[in-house]
């Protein structure tokens, strides 16, 4: 979350200063594409904002009753968890193509925070595959398949 926070206020700035995008127009915020990237990366980090509170205040809630999450909810949380991954990649994508081949430089720190987030989004913890497919199975009441790391 901090890294695709990270990289929204990176492109907001840069987006504030009206720079030109190619010949089409002399100030990035007048191009509605940009816009409704801009817009769409903030609802995308939001929705995994909105998941991985979720997430915690289950977790929350579970230590405060002093009781072992069961099963199904580990799995949702692993659920939440995936969307949350997705979100986050998917928001620094949208931010990536507002800010164009200048984001790649080794100079803009906007590149830094592409590579970092696109690593942790494959962590263990985040394998956003393995997360969707446990949480799946309980959907299906099938048997747990995964070790209990949550």
């Amino acid at each position: 979350m901090g890294m695709a926070e990270a990289a929204w206020d990176l492109v907001l700035d840069s987006m504030k200063s009206g720079r030109p995008i190619t010949s089409a127009y002399s100030d990035i915020r007048e191009a509605p594409g940009y816009r409704f990237a801009l817009a769409d990366a903030r609802t995308a980090i939001d929705t995994g904002r909105f998941h991985l509170l979720r997430a915690a205040d289950a977790i929350d809630s579970a230590a405060h009753e002093g009781r072992i999450l069961e099963a199904g909810e580990r799995a949702r949380l692993r659920g939440d968890t995936a969307v949350a991954t997705l979100s986050f990649r998917n928001a620094v994508d949208l931010l990536l193509d507002i800010g164009g081949t200048r984001s790649f430089a080794l100079s803009n720190p906007l590149q830094r925070v592409w590579r970092d987030i696109e690593v942790a989004g494959r962590h263990g913890l985040n394998n956003v595959l393995m997360n969707r497919e446990e949480y799946a199975l309980s959907l299906l009441g099938m048997d747990q398949a995964f070790p209990d790391y949550l």
